[in-house]
C-alpha cells in the first residue's frame, strides 16, 4: 500500500506492522452511521481516529475528533465530557484562518448551554456563530445557528423571534436545495406552532420533516418529529395514535441511546396517563423522565416533568411530594426564565395553600388573575377559583374563555375543563 503523508489524509496505527488510515474518509462513515442512529458505531470510529490522531500528533485530525466525539456524547446526555472535548476544540481553532471550524465549535457548545438552561451563553454562542458565517457567507452554517437562535428564543417564550429565525433559515436551505436541513427547520417551526396552539400548523411540519426524514435516513429527526406528533395527538384527545407514537419512539431512542429522547417520550406517557386520571401511573412515568432529566442537564425539560409531576402529586392528595415537586420546579423555571412553568408554579402554590385555608388560595389565585395576560391562564385561574368558591361569575368567565380556546385550538385539556363547568352548572 502507497503510505501517503500522515499529516494530510492518512493516520498510521500502533503495532508491529503498520496499517494507514484515511482519517476523513473514516470520518464521513462515521457521520454516516450517527445520522442512521447507529450512535455506538460511529462512537468507536471516532474513539479510534481520536487515538490515531493522537499517536500520528496531528492537531487538525485531532481537533475533528474532539468535535465529532463531543457532539455524539452531548447527544448521549453526557454533557461533562461533551463541553470538555468541544472546549478543547475551540482553544485550538479560535484566531485560526479556519473560522469555519470555530464556528462549529461556537454552535456545539451553544447547544450544550442551552440544554443546561444558560441561555444568555447559549446566544451568545450562537451569535458570533452566525457573525462568522455571515463574513463568510457560509450558507449551511448560517443556517444553523440561525436554527439554534431560534431554539433559544422559543425556549425563553418568545415564539415571534424563533419563527423568524426558523423561516429565514428555512428560506435558505430550500434556495440551496438542501431538503435535509430545510426539514429540520420545518420540524422547529411545528413545535413553535404547537407552543402558539396552531395545531393544523404544527401537523403539517412534521409531516413534512417526517417525509424528508425517512427518504434521507435521518433516524434521529424521525425520532424526534414522531415524538412532536405523538404529544399532539395526546392533546388533541386521540390516544390511541399518542401512545403508538410514543412506544416507537421509546423504541428508537433506545436503540439509539437517546435520554433525551427517552426522557421527554417517558413525560409524553406520564401525560396520556394523567388525562385519563390515572395519577399513579402517571407519577412512575414522571419518575422516569425526571431521573433522565436529571442525569443529562435538561433543564428546560426538568422544570416541566417536575411541575407536572407535581400536579399529579396534587390530584392524589400527596400535598407534600407536590410542594417539593413544585418548589424545584419553579427554583429552576426561574432560573432559566421560562414564564409559562413560573405561571403554572405558582397557581399550584396557590392550590397547595387552599387545601390549606381556602381563603389564603382564593386570594392567592386572585393575585395572579390580577397578573394574567393570556387567555389560557385566566381561564385556568377562573376555572380553578371556581373549584375553590363555587363562584358562579368565575365558572360563567371561565368557560366562555375555554369555548374560545377550544375554537381556535382544539386541545383536550380545554375540552374536558369546559365539559367539568357545564356539569357544574
Amino acid at each position: 500500500m502507497r503510505k501517503y503523508n500522515p499529516g494530510i489524509l492518512w493516520l498510521r496505527s500502533g503495532g508491529n506492522e503498520p496499517e494507514y488510515y484515511p482519517f476523513h474518509i473514516y470520518l464521513r462513515k462515521g457521520e454516516v452511521l450517527e445520522l442512521v442512529g447507529q450512535w455506538d458505531q460511529a462512537l468507536a470510529i471516532y474513539r479510534e481516529l481520536l487515538n490515531q490522531s493522537e499517536l500520528a500528533k496531528e492537531s487538525a485530525c485531532l481537533s475533528q475528533s474532539w468535535i465529532n466525539l463531543g457532539w455524539l456524547f452531548h447527544k448521549q446526555g453526557d454533557e461533562d465530557q461533551a463541553l470538555q472535548l468541544l472546549s478543547k476544540a475551540g482553544d485550538y481553532y479560535r484566531g485560526k484562518s479556519d473560522q469555519g471550524c470555530f464556528g462549529d465549535v461556537l454552535n456545539k457548545i451553544g447547544n450544550i448551554y442551552s440544554r443546561q438552561g444558560e441561555n444568555g451563553k447559549a446566544l451568545e454562542h450562537f451569535t458570533l456563530s452566525l457573525e462568522l458565517a455571515t463574513d463568510r457567507k457560509d450558507r449551511y452554517n448560517i443556517s444553523i445557528a440561525m436554527n439554534n437562535i431560534g431554539n433559544t428564543y422559543g425556549d425563553i417564550g418568545d415564539y415571534h423571534k424563533a419563527l423568524e429565525y426558523y423561516q429565514k433559515s428555512h428560506d435558505l436551505d430550500v434556495t440551496a436545495g438542501d431538503y435535509l436541513s430545510a426539514s429540520i427547520d420545518m420540524g422547529n417551526m411545528g413545535w413553535v406552532y404547537l407552543a402558539i396552539g396552531d395545531y393544523a400548523k404544527a401537523m403539517n411540519c412534521w409531516e413534512k420533516q417526517i417525509s424528508w426524514a425517512e427518504k434521507f435516513g435521518d433516524k434521529h429527526s424521525l425520532s424526534i418529529a414522531l415524538g412532536n406528533m405523538a404529544a399532539l395527538h395526546i392533546m388533541q384527545g386521540e390516544y390511541q395514535k399518542g401512545l403508538s407514537g410514543v412506544h416507537i419512539r421509546l423504541k428508537i431512542a433506545g436503540e439509539m441511546g437517546d435520554k433525551k429522547g427517552l426522557s421527554v417520550s417517558y413525560s409524553h406517557l406520564a401525560n396520556i396517563h394523567s388525562i385519563n386520571r390515572e395519577y399513579g401511573k402517571a407519577i412512575e412515568a414522571f419518575d422516569r423522565a425526571i431521573g433522565l432529566a436529571r442525569e443529562i442537564g435538561l433543564k428546560y425539560y426538568l422544570a416541566l416533568f417536575l411541575q407536572e409531576a407535581g400536579e399529579a402529586h396534587f390530584e392524589l392528595g400527596k400535598y407534600d411530594k407536590a410542594e417539593r415537586s413544585c418548589r424545584e420546579s419553579l427554583e429552576i423555571a426561574q432560573t432559566i426564565k421560562k414564564k409559562d412553568t413560573i405561571f403554572k408554579c405558582h397557581l399550584l402554590q396557590a392550590k397547595l395553600a387552599g387545601s390549606r385555608d381556602k381563603e389564603e388560595g382564593v386570594r392567592l389565585i386572585r393575585e395572579l388573575l390580577a397578573e394574567a395576560e393570556q387567555p389560557d391562564q385566566q381561564a385556568v385561574i377562573n376555572y380553578e377559583l371556581f373549584k375553590l368558591t363555587q363562584d358562579g361569575q368565575c365558572r360563567k368567565a371561565a368557560l366562555k374563555l375555554y369555548t374560545q380556546l377550544y375554537e381556535k385550538t382544539p386541545d383536550i385539556d380545554y375540552k374536558k375543563k369546559m365539559e367539568d363547568l357545564e356539569r357544574s352548572n
